[in-house]
């Protein structure tokens, strides 16, 4: 532990008691100041301490003095070492006290004179804590310290806060307590009397030091030490017995018991001892009684502190919770400290909790604030999220993040604004937080800039209306008026219900008086005082605390210094406080303060005053000659009179307390004065080398020196517009325009600001500063102005909303320049013209026009060149003329380059991109250009063309068919185009948010949009409007709601729009027309529609669209039972059919096959299709499905089976007609006849359930029954209640109780054979038992899920290979806090019911909390021990209507928790012993293994499995660069890469060294390959070492069976293609084929099977492998280096003996033998091997048949590589052979690396290592050829 709290920095460890753990700490927020932190031990701490700290600890801080140990806080601790602490643990601080001396052992030694002065100190000390209101009631040896400072003993008493945990421990060491205590503190009565009685036993205690018995009484010792004294046995002089003797009748009445107690107070001891002794004891009451207590309680808040927190709970606890608490109050009404408190009870709770108090004022940045809130956001952040928003946050706050590797300054400073912080602002909060319940406070948020204002907003909305998150924020409403932003954010926050305002009212009388009596730190409240002040103030806190230091400062009140109570300077019989004048106002009582204060204090004070933030001493000095000590001795004291304070956290800077003195200060000084100040301040920015330009022109403007404020201003609106923070640059123009005179100079940049405006999209604020500029150039009558002016005018209101003012605008223009030659704006005009004609389709003259403009622009004007061929390319791309166009683009972004054109620039790629998508359908291509667009356009702050690429960007999602991406990207893009009154933009998502809805099935919102489009319509004849989108958007809607005449209506005008130019979407309206034929006419009346629809489909380039458009019209044929038809279109469906298909298309194309087909075959595609459905989560289209695959059942007389698709098919399409507008409902059920659905179920629930309610007639008419007659008899059958009625059918429910156990692939499983099928895969049986409990309630979906630190939630098994986390993390945050099962079905509404648990398309759901080692029972465990014991859920869902979700079903779950406990230990404890420590992925034996038993299953199901290995490329440099540890982080970063990107059945293990597998379980080659290029991209994209160096990967891959059926061959073919990849350039991917088994092999890397994940292994292992070839290059003899390495090896192995034979032949030529431990060489060797080998006789080796025994030994072949023979006792040490495998694997290394080399050239002709592990002992055979 180093860090706690990010403040506290250990030093070292004091203290460990029952109590607490005490350490020497370095305050970092304090200077590094040195102090003493003690952590109370959890379980010993008592809650009434807590209690008492966290409502009286601010009080004891005003206790500190230098008579106390001073105390500095308490709180929680929430960080140790950065990383947040789940567990409640608590501190306080104090001071450090160092070689502190026992009181009674220096007593020994004193004589009478010390020991009365002693005496006194104890009386002071005492007597300061009566009067502060205490009684101290532990006043003891143990609890009083002796300090000595060069011989100068200091007394200080214990603090309060550990004497009041000691006293309310019944742990406390206090052996000594009884002693002191008198029989009244014995007796429970705590009044100031025990502390005087303590005192009189101290007394007797020094004066009797060295006999004194602690375990008798003090009267007993008061008796034995008078008799001693009698009898001279002390060291006392006779003068000290004879001024004993008179002290000792004081004593005696000290320690007496009598009831009537003769001393009241510590001033009656004093009076007596004076008396007694003829001495003058008196105390110095000034020094450490005369101060005014500024950090006070809360005073009457506790209303309001009750709200908050309970909304807190409420959050916390899942219930209904207020989401923004506004803290509205007056100047001075406490609102700061009242959320100082807020913050400090949140502390207490452990919240996540973000604040800022820096908002000071309007004119200071907020810069600070968004630094202390996202500051202690990354602290508590993960890396990865950091990494993701650094670059961005660093740029703008380069001290927030505190790395290595930040940002370089060059790049920080290099572009972009800080308005584009917004969205990665709220982003990274979003992601910060996450699911965690989270409190944000912001004091003074009236104070905020724009952009502050701006990010709340955006938060609020997208983020904490979505989440945990309560906002606190605190305002003076008098401020509003002054911040405009700010008032609409409180309106608009005021209509939310979620928002609430606490108004924090003056304090009444009573609470005054308590304000004024905890100021004064007295013992009760000064009533007449308190009437006084408060008949002025009102209960005002501010004005009552400037009042009391008024009164302070002017010695009107003081300490008394006979009694040390404080008194009025006012006449005696001024009873009544008559005379007592109380200041009028707040600024009289700050101006009252600033009267006796000295010539210095006055100066430093107005030298504050000027500077809008926090000073420093140095600044003082630049204006105030006086020493650097003097100022700060000044500073010292304006602290202790409340006027100044120092900046917590900061280097030594000061600022005024309040806004109200630092006012009241500036307005003091004499203009000229001011001036003067402001003038030395602003010279002084100047000369640093970073010119803060805020402060400089703060200063020049408050100087009134308005030519330099327009300078600086102008010159850094250009610094701004260099670094393209164009809002900046906007705002110092501005600035700058309010002190420019000259009309025709402040026009000019008026004109500048609103292009800037247009430019960034603001077209409202462009059109009003260019009406502004056009009053002034009316004015001068500047011609160029004026053209400039109504020129763009013209343009954008043309653009916007009135073309009749636009023409106006142009037409004056003309006039204008008629009489004024201005080349650049008459070819403005002409492009102008040729837009007009492009609009009104006259392409041929426009193109003409803008030909001309071009050979009249010549090298000239190059922004309107550009423009001419960007519009000729957009022509050219209408008439099909694709390549050209392109040309042009390009040609275009050259010249707007050279321009510095970025509307341009942005227009022309966006038109590239869409050229791309629309005419060439490809996507990927597409999308690259839009995101250039997007940022382009963030980077310059141009917010139109952001909104244009984030549409551009929504579609490429929507061709992806990722819905959910498209609608977010389309609904922030609508919030912007709204918020910039982007008309056009408006209409156009209007109209695509309507079609993006149909993919959601939100009918009634699709319908809204288009309505709003329509008025939109209704109110301008704007011809610019996209006219065709709401020609689509209707008729997409009416096809989808059924009303198929309208549809037919809005899809021809799309198709006559398109007639003059070429798009990929006419074609498809055109198949859509003739569908809707097909749906109308007779089966022999549409072969024309047919042929149509054919030709047509062969237009479309994107082969999924046209396989979707031919697959639906065919499943309207199949539906019309014309099969023959419905499959000529599929064949030709399968002509285009791609291989790869969306899901969505795919489910189309089943369903066509299926309506087209009949028998088995047709219910299989249309299961299919099903399924594929259900992933899609599309209501409309899971239904349709659904009803289809019951007409199979229903026609096939299959009744239980047909009700069961149609019940669940009804209840469907009861959900989406609810969402279906009144108008559409009845012609949505009937065109589409999903009539059928509801009479069936009908009539199948008759003829099965023998209720005859209808008769034979009846139900033959349902039978051809499909649609109805009228809206009521619709609204009835939406209120069925179908299902339950089947499901009260018990035959019918074991009949699909017994589908399900088919559809799960297992019959009859009861728990009895879950027991029987228990097997040694821990992951097999958790499977088992989740379906066995899925068949009991009927889930669709059954997870175990586990939670594991940084991993969070992660699914380890599943029913249907579904390893997705449930998007609706509620019911997981529920479940973990309330500890009991959570569940709800849409059957069972009862009181516990939670609708937030129940999410769209989920019928039924239940999740269960599982710990390890704990009872289930809530009643059995602690909050500590749920969350230190929590493991994992297991959750049950249901999408079917009919299912099983009741008490049953609980109990029956619940009865398997603890067994899935255990099963979840037994998969924890394998996956740490099968994981590499480094990376996570599997080791080298646990890889095998798993790919073997691959093998195995792969073969039974006659599948197939794919493999990739991949290698880092150069990744030596990196280790030799960078160091290991970077290199490790690379290894794990590239792991955790991997393992986020491949499904949670994929497997990767490490080979060896930086060599890793991948496995993929049921894939192909060919798929194999595309997952090992997708990930080897992501791996070169990562930039895991920044720019520091690339880091890139090789891939192979091989696929069982083809490549190979055993292990070893899967290992040499992935191998092989490796190696080939490295050949070809390294960071590619090779897929194995045969042309590589003739290739060389790769150089082995020695290392490869030496590293096995352990890491004391691997680096015992590498070690040893270095020290052995080290060895070989020695100038040793043979003999010594075999020498040497056979005592290595020896050691390594932990073998006993170790032998190495040379042989020739058969013949043993030298035999050498080491013992372990011994130096010199084992003689008379002779070896006979268990393994059937045995040195003979005649020295030569023999071998016979292998015998049973108990060793195991194995014989290695070094030539050969391979191992020759093993014998093994059991299949038990089998097992134990192969876990110390990497003993085998390491002599292998170990032979081909070292052992040639030591023998030499003349070694024998063979080799054999042999080990045995029994003995044990190894011998090394050796051989000739392994030199080769």
């Amino acid at each position: 532990m180093d860090i706690v709290n990010n403040r506290f920095r250990i030093i070292k460890s004091l203290k460990h008691t029952n109590l607490f753990h005490s350490y020497l700490v370095n305050d970092i927020w304090e200077d590094n100041k040195i102090m003493q932190l003690n952590i109370l031990h959890p379980d010993n701490t008592p809650k009434s301490i807590i209690n008492y700290y966290s409502d009286e600890f601010i009080g004891l801080i005003n206790f500190n003095s230098d008579i106390v140990v001073e105390v500095y806080n308490f709180n929680v601790i929430s960080h140790i070492d950065n990383k947040r602490i789940s567990r409640e643990q608590y501190f306080y601080t104090c001071e450090y006290i160092d070689n502190s001396s026992n009181l009674l052992e220096l007593s020994k030694g004193m004589n009478l004179n010390e020991i009365l002065n002693v005496f006194i100190e104890l009386c002071k000390i005492v007597n300061f804590i009566h009067l502060k209101g205490h009684v101290y009631e532990a006043l003891n040896l143990n609890n009083l310290l002796v300090i000595n400072n060069d011989n100068n003993y200091q007394i200080k008493i214990k603090d309060i806060a550990t004497k009041e945990l000691e006293k309310r421990s019944y742990l406390a060491d206090n052996y000594e307590d009884p002693f002191f205590a008198s029989p009244k503190a014995i007796s429970n009565r705590p009044e100031r009397i025990q502390d005087i009685y303590s005192l009189g036993v101290l007394l007797l205690s020094m004066l009797y030091a060295n006999k004194i018995d602690f375990r008798s009484t003090p009267k007993n010792e008061f008796m034995s030490f008078m008799t001693d004294l009698h009898n001279n046995n002390l060291q006392f002089s006779s003068h000290e017995v004879e001024i004993i003797n008179k002290l000792s009748i004081i004593i005696n009445k000290l320690i007496t018991y009598q009831e009537d107690y003769p001393y009241n107070s510590i001033f009656s001891i004093l009076t007596d001892l004076n008396d007694n002794l003829n001495t003058e004891f008196k105390f110095n009451y000034q020094k450490d009684y005369s101060k005014i207590n500024f950090h006070l309680k809360l005073i009457g808040r506790s209303e309001e502190v009750n709200t908050i927190l309970t909304q807190y709970d409420n959050m916390i606890n899942y219930n209904p919770f207020k989401k923004v608490i506004l803290v509205q109050g007056d100047t001075g009404s406490g609102k700061t400290r009242f959320l100082e408190e807020i913050k400090f009870r949140f502390e207490l709770e452990k919240a996540n909790l973000y604040y800022s108090f820096s908002l000071n004022s309007l004119n200071e940045s907020s810069e600070k604030m968004w630094i202390d809130i996202l500051r202690k956001l990354i602290l508590e952040t993960e890396t990865e999220i950091i990494d993701k928003y650094e670059a961005e946050l660093i740029k703008f706050f380069p001290n927030l993040i505190d790395r290595k590797n930040h940002v370089p300054k060059e790049f920080i400073e290099e572009h972009q604004s800080k308005y584009r912080l917004l969205n990665r602002i709220v982003g990274f909060i979003n992601d910060s937080v996450k699911n965690k319940s989270t409190v944000l406070i912001i004091d003074n948020l009236d104070f905020a800039n724009e952009f502050t204002i701006d990010t709340f907003t955006y938060l609020y909305s997208e983020v904490v209306k979505n989440k945990n998150i309560i906002l606190i924020f605190s305002f003076n409403e008098g401020n509003t008026f002054s911040n405009p932003r700010f008032s609409n954010f409180i309106s608009n926050l005021n209509q939310n219900q979620d928002c609430e305002i606490l108004k924090l009212t003056n304090l009444n009388k009573h609470e005054s008086g308590e304000m004024i009596q905890n100021m004064l730190d007295m013992s009760y409240i000064p009533v007449k005082l308190s009437e006084k002040i408060y008949s002025q103030s009102y209960g005002n806190p501010l004005f009552i605390s400037e009042v009391i230091k008024d009164f302070y400062n002017r010695r009107i009140l003081f300490i008394s210094n006979t009694s040390g109570h404080w008194h009025i300077d006012i006449p005696d019989d001024d009873d009544d406080y008559k005379l007592l004048v109380i200041p009028n106002t707040i600024e009289q009582a700050v101006l009252n303060q600033l009267k006796d204060l000295d010539d210095l204090s006055n100066e430093i004070l107005k030298v504050m005053s000027i500077f809008p933030n926090p000073i420093s001493v140095e600044n003082i000095k630049y204006f105030v000659s006086e020493t650097e000590s003097v100022i700060l001795d000044n500073f010292l004291e304006l602290t202790k009179k409340g006027i100044i304070s120092r900046v917590i956290s900061s280097d030594n800077l000061y600022t005024i307390n309040n806004k109200v003195l630092k006012d009241v200060v500036y307005e003091r000084i004499d203009r000229s004065e001011r001036v003067c100040k402001h003038l030395l301040v602003a010279e002084k920015i100047k000369t640093k080398s970073e010119i803060n330009y805020e402060d400089l022109i703060y200063h020049y403007e408050n100087a009134n020196d308005n030519k330099e404020v327009i300078r600086y201003c102008l010159e850094y609106a250009k610094k701004m517009h260099n670094t393209k923070n164009h809002h900046e640059e906007i705002n110092y123009t501005k600035k700058a325009i309010q002190f420019i005179e000259d009309k025709l100079e402040k026009t000019e940049f008026l004109i500048k600001i609103s292009m800037l405006y247009y430019d960034l999209g603001d077209v409202n604020e462009a059109l009003k500063h260019f009406y502004e500029a056009e009053i002034l150039a009316n004015e001068t009558q500047n011609l160029k102005q004026l053209i400039d002016i109504n020129l763009n005018i013209g343009k954008i209101i043309s653009n916007i909303r009135d073309s009749e003012e636009g023409v106006r605008r142009i037409n004056y223009t003309k006039e204008l320049l008629a009489d004024f030659e201005y080349p650049e704006a008459q070819l403005d005009i002409k492009q102008i013209e040729a837009t007009t004609l492009m609009q009104d389709k006259k392409f041929d003259q426009s193109i003409d026009i803008l030909k001309d403009i071009i050979d009249e622009c010549k090298d000239d004007y190059p922004r309107i060149k550009g423009d001419c061929y960007r519009l000729l390319a957009y022509i050219y791309s209408r008439g099909n003329q694709i390549a050209k166009a392109l040309d042009l683009y390009k040609r275009a972004l050259k010249l707007f380059e050279v321009a510095n054109c970025i509307r341009g620039t942005l227009i022309s790629l966006n038109n590239i991109g869409t050229i791309y998508s629309d005419t060439y359908q490809d996507e990927d291509t597409a999308i690259g250009y839009y995101y250039k667009v997007k940022n382009l356009s963030e980077e310059y702050n141009i917010e139109h063309f952001e909104i244009v690429a984030t549409v551009n960007i929504a579609c490429y999602h929507e061709s992806c068919h990722n819905y959910e991406l498209t609608y977010r990207y389309f609904k922030q893009s609508l919030e912007k185009a709204i918020k910039g009154n982007f008309y056009r933009e408006v209409f156009f998502l209007y109209n695509v948010l309507a079609r993006s809805c149909l993919n959601f099935n939100r009918y009634t919102e699709a319908c809204n949009y288009l309505k709003l489009a329509q008025e939109m319509i209704n109110k301008s004849q704007n011809q610019a409007l996209d006219i065709i989108e709401f020609y689509k958007s209707n008729g997409d809607l009416y096809y989808t709601l059924g009303n198929f005449v309208k549809a037919k209506e809005f899809i021809t005008k799309t198709i006559e729009f398109y007639e003059s130019g070429v798009d990929f979407e006419q074609f498809l309206f055109k198949i859509q027309y003739h569908i809707i034929n097909l749906r109308f006419k007779e089966n022999d009346a549409y072969d024309e529609d047919i042929e149509e629809i054919i030709k047509t489909s062969q237009k479309i380039i994107s082969n999924e669209m046209k396989v979707d458009s031919l697959c639906t019209a065919a499943k309207v044929l199949g539906e019309k039972q014309d099969y023959k038809n419905g499959k000529l279109l599929l064949d030709e469906v399968e002509l285009s059919l791609p291989e790869s298909l969306h899901d969505e298309t795919r489910a189309n194309y089943y369903v066509a096959l299926g309506v087209n087909e009949k028998g088995k075959k047709a219910l299989d595609y249309l299961l299919k299709s099903l399924k594929l459905s259900k992933s899609l989560k599309n209501k409309a289209i899971i239904a349709d499905t659904t009803i289809l695959i019951g007409d199979y059942y229903f026609k096939n007389k299959e009744n239980y089976s047909a009700a069961s698709y149609y019940i669940e098919a009804w209840d469907i399409l009861i959900n989406i007609i609810k969402d279906i507008p009144r108008e559409h409902k009845l012609s949505f059920i009937n065109n589409y006849k999903y009539g059928r659905v509801y009479y069936r179920i009908k009539y199948i629930y008759n003829i099965l359930g023998g209720i005859n309610i209808f008769n034979n007639e009846e139900l033959n008419l349902l039978l051809d029954t499909y649609e109805f007659n009228n809206e009521i008899d619709l609204h009835k059958a939406l209120n069925n209640e179908l299902a339950n009625q089947f499901m009260e059918n018990r035959e019918f429910m074991k009949f699909i109780t017994d589908q399900y156990l088919t559809d799960l692939e297992t019959t009859n499983l009861s728990i009895t054979d879950i027991i029987s099928n228990i097997s040694n895969d821990t992951i097999s049986n958790i499977e088992l038992v989740l379906k066995y409990l899925a068949a009991t309630t009927l889930s669709t979906n059954a997870l175990l899920i586990i939670e594991e630190g940084s991993k969070g939630l992660y699914v380890i098994a599943s029913i249907n290979d579904n390893y997705e986390i449930p998007s609706n993390k509620y019911i997981f945050e529920k479940t973990k806090y309330t500890y009991g099962p959570v569940w709800a079905s849409n059957n069972i509404i009862n009181n516990d019911y939670d609708s937030n648990v129940i999410t769209e398309n989920i019928k039924a759901c239940l999740c269960i909390p599982i710990t390890s080692n704990l009872s289930q029972d809530l009643t059995d465990v602690s909050i500590n021990d749920i969350n230190n014991n929590f493991i994992g859920y297991l959750y049950l869902e249901s999408d079917r209507i009919i299912n099983n979700f009741n008490e049953v079903g609980l109990h029956k779950c619940l009865e398997f928790i603890n067994f899935l406990a255990l099963l979840i230990e037994k998969h924890h404890l394998k996956i740490e012993a099968s994981a590499d420590k480094l990376t996570g992925t599997l080791t080298r034996k646990y890889l095998e293994d798993t790919i073997n038993r691959l093998i195995i299953s792969t073969h039974k199901s006659k599948s197939q499995f794919s493999i990739i290995m991949y290698d880092l490329d150069d990744f030596k440099n990196v280790n030799d660069r960078f160091g290991h540890q970077t290199g490790d982080e690379v290894l794990a970063g590239i792991s955790k890469l991997i393992f986020d990107n491949i499904k949670k059945t994929d497997f990767i293990g490490r080979y060896g060294g930086e060599e890793f597998i991948i496995i993929l379980p049921d894939k192909n080659s060919t798929e194999a390959l595309a997952i090992a290029e997708d990930l080897r991209v992501k791996i070169c994209n990562a930039n895991l070492l920044g720019d520091k160096a690339e880091i890139s990967v090789s891939m192979g891959i091989a696929t069982y069976p083809d490549h190979g059926q055993t292990l070893e061959e899967l290992f040499e073919k992935v191998d092989q293609a490796l190696y080939d990849a490295k050949e070809n350039g390294k960071n590619c991917c090779s897929l194995w084929n045969f042309t590589f088994s003739n290739r060389k092999p790769k150089a082995k890397d020695h290392l490869t099977g030496i590293l096995v994940g352990n890491s004391v292994i691997d680096s015992r292992n590498v070690l040893a492998i270095v020290e052995l070839i080290q060895l070989t290059n020695k100038g040793f003899s043979n003999k010594e280096k075999i020498y040497q390495f056979l005592g290595r090896t020896i050691e390594i192995i932990d073998a006993q003996y170790g032998y190495l034979i040379e042989l020739d032949g058969n013949n043993v030529t030298t035999k050498y033998g080491r013992q372990q431990q011994k130096e010199e060489w084992l003689q008379d060797i002779y070896i006979i091997f268990s393994t059937g080998y045995f040195v003979k006789a005649d020295n030569t080796l023999g071998s016979q048949p292998f015998r049973a025994g108990s060793s195991i030994t194995v014989i290695f072949d070094c030539v050969l590589g391979e191992f020759k023979a093993a014998e093994l006792f059991s299949h038990r040490l089998i097992k134990v052979f192969f876990e110390f495998c990497e003993f085998f694997r390491f002599f292998r290394k170990l032979s081909s690396c070292a052992a040639a080399k030591i023998l030499g050239k003349n070694s024998p002709q063979s080799a054999v290592i042999l080990i045995t592990l029994s003995m044990p002992f190894f011998c090394i055979v050796s051989s000739a050829s392994a030199v080769a």
